[in-house]
């Protein structure tokens, strides 16, 4: 029988509480386990690259087909969004109501929201920059810099940017163009007389988007028009003659008549008389007198040589 005393002073054996540990301290064990988290770890780089679009590896798989508001009961779709641009980490979009929202791609949530009516949006020059058209067709610059956001006006909306002719009208309507350093000319057929503005400055011409336009003219029937060195006689097709000034294409009553529909129209280069035909083969002669009256002849046949000549 052995001695119980030699028995008490041996070391004790050190035993795990995990009965399964001494399984996981096998070589085979030790690489399976180490396979599958690495696997599991590939798989959890691999899914975080291709949703998060700030990462270099991103693949550009993660497209954003829909943009929601935090906001309990509102989204953006609700808020009319018409356009959507990317600068960089930003999205901008152009609302007809809450100007242009940026929001970043890493999350939804506003950092800023700009007033007015905003018609398109688009990518600026630099990341973090947006062009916003606004529905006064000015372009606006909303840009990130270390302060924060701030919009300033990049081009100023123009005073009238659209001609307000009697109607639309295409390229076989146009009866007479004119182009000079104030800008380009256009009468139409049926529509009117409207001027395309240009700005002349120390770098050249450049065109505006601003139409100078007529007080009375500039949507009428038009029917001919002849250019003078003082202005642009027309004729209207309902009937009558009409007089435009130069410089601003205002009507100038004095130098107008009614009369039936002309079919043939003629003036001098200087702008001083011009003479009609109306359908019934009758003269009309409108002609300044030493700049203090228009002479008005009658409508009778007679007038014709002395109007013509």
């Amino acid at each position: 029988m052995p001695n119980t005393l030699e028995f008490l002073r041996k070391d004790p054996v050190e035993i795990h509480s995990w009965p399964y540990w001494a399984v996981g301290a096998t070589l085979k064990v030790r690489r399976l386990i180490l396979s599958m988290t690495c696997g599991l770890g590939f798989l959890g780089a691999f899914l975080i690259i291709a949703v998060n679009p700030s990462i270099p590896l991103n693949w550009g798989w993660n497209t954003i087909e829909h943009i929601s508001d935090p906001v309990p009961y509102h989204n953006y779709a609700r808020s009319g969004a018409v356009a959507m641009a990317q600068s960089g980490p930003w999205l901008a979009l152009a609302t007809p109501g809450n100007g242009v929202v940026v929001v970043s791609t890493r999350s939804r949530v506003p950092v800023i929201s700009t007033e007015g009516s905003v018609l398109d949006v688009a990518a600026g020059p630099e990341d973090g920059s947006f062009f916003s058209l606004a529905s006064t067709q000015g372009v606006d610059l909303t840009q990130r810099d270390r302060w924060g956001w701030r919009r300033k006006s990049w081009l100023e909306e123009p005073a009238s940017p659209f001609w307000k002719s009697a109607r639309p009208f295409e390229l076989d309507d146009v009866l007479f163009t004119e182009l000079d350093q104030n800008g380009l000319f256009i009468a139409a057929r049926g529509a009117g007389i409207a001027r395309n503005r240009f700005v002349v400055s120390s770098g050249g011409v450049w065109r505006t988007r601003d139409w100078q336009q007529s007080d009375k003219l500039s949507s009428v029937d038009l029917g001919q028009i002849i250019s003078t060195a003082r202005g642009y006689w027309l004729s209207l097709g309902s009937g009558g003659i009409r007089f435009a000034d130069r410089a601003t294409l205002n009507e100038v009553p004095e130098r107008s008549a009614n009369m039936g529909a002309v079919s043939q129209l003629s003036a001098a280069k200087s702008g001083d008389w011009a003479a009609a035909v109306d359908e019934k083969d009758r003269d009309r002669h409108v002609a300044e007198r030493h700049d203090e009256g228009i002479e008005q002849p009658g409508d009778d046949a007679g007038a014709r040589g002395g109007a013509m000549g």
